[in-house]
């Protein structure tokens, strides 16, 4: 496949020497790529997203093996499975110079069923990946309004308790986690993108930014209690179709003000 024009030279660059190398392998079924490629949105800073379909299973699970791969396909700075997002078949790689950072997910064919995109096929000799993507839509999950309803509260007190004991760095990475967690993708869903966290929130949500900008605040103890409250102004404009915990959000909002 010829890689379209508006794909940034070093990405570009990469992603031709990689498709070359796993052309050859015979362990591979078909490569894509999703992310921004699917939107052709990349620029110069952008990740390459690629999914590497392939024949044997134990790929999926032998980190070895995958990070074998992964040093053919560049120069290879570093790299690292990605346990941290609960992603073992993901292994997150830095290549350079020029300095690439390129995600390779490594599944079998049937994975392909349960996607949260539909990805690019740059490689696909026997129509193996095509044949799968055309068995079912892809579905990007939703947050769960109620349950952050439910929990939401929860957290505000222990934001708010933390603040009393002086934890402060504890009660600053709550609040942080509600921004990536909670208000970050409730903000892109109200601009009718998916609930992505807070991955190009500027331009996803821009009548929310500077409401979101109040939950970052220096370390100081009073500004922390600030930020906790700035959360919960801001959770209550983005909150519809739940079930209000009223009785919850009052003591809540009443135990943090006392702090």
């Amino acid at each position: 496949m010829e890689l379209p024009k508006w794909v940034p030279t070093d990405q570009r660059e990469f992603l031709a020497c990689a498709l070359n190398v796993l052309a050859e392998d015979p362990r591979v079924v078909g490569v894509a790529a999703g992310g921004s490629f699917i939107s052709k949105s990349m620029d110069e800073y952008s990740d390459i997203d690629l999914v590497i379909v392939v024949s044997d299973e134990a790929l999926r699970t032998d980190t070895e093996a995958r990070m074998e791969i992964a040093r053919t396909l560049g120069p290879l700075l570093t790299g690292f499975r990605a346990d941290h997002v609960g992603e073992p078949r993901l292994i997150i790689c830095l290549y350079g110079p020029p300095i690439v950072k390129a995600d390779l997910k490594f599944i079998v064919a049937e994975d392909l069923l349960q996607r949260v995109e539909d990805p690019v096929v740059l490689y696909d000799p026997q129509g193996v990946v095509e044949a799968q993507l055309r068995k079912c839509q892809a579905h990007y999950p939703s947050p769960d309004r109620q349950w952050i309803e439910d929990a939401f509260w929860i957290w505000i007190h222990y934001v708010a308790a933390k603040i009393r004991r002086g934890e402060l760095f504890e009660a600053k990475a709550i609040v942080n986690f509600l921004m990536e967690k909670v208000l970050g993708p409730l903000a892109t869903m109200e601009g009718g993108h998916r609930a992505t966290g807070g991955r190009r929130i500027e331009l996803r949500a821009p009548n929310r930014v500077l409401a979101l900008s109040r939950l970052f605040v220096p370390f100081d103890r009073q500004a922390i209690k600030e930020s906790a409250q700035a959360a919960v102004d801001l959770y209550i404009s983005l909150r519809v179709d739940v079930e209000v915990r009223k009785n919850a959000e009052v003591a809540a909002v009443q135990y943090l003000a006392d702090s």
